[in-house]
């Protein structure tokens, strides 16, 4: 992997919203933020072992963002 994995958190009133930020090794590119569909979670763009399409962005030089909303994944 050419990438560091965090878990942020986001204290709100009613629940806590979980994002997985992706940080490239080298010199860093735009911020993006993946947002997932109604039926998944953050998951679906990465994992930990450096598999999706946040991993593979975050590998070629891009900040990713992936938001679990609430109720999904880790929030």
């Amino acid at each position: 992997m050419k990438h560091q994995q965090s878990s942020m958190y986001v204290d709100l009133q009613q629940y806590q919203l979980h994002i997985r930020r992706l940080i490239p090794l080298q010199h860093s590119l735009s911020p993006i933020l993946f947002l997932h569909g109604a039926i998944e979670n953050g998951r679906i763009f990465y994992s930990h072992s450096g598999k999706g399409l946040a991993c593979f962005l975050a590998d070629q030089g891009f900040i990713g963002y992936c938001a679990d909303f609430a109720g999904r994944g880790l929030s």
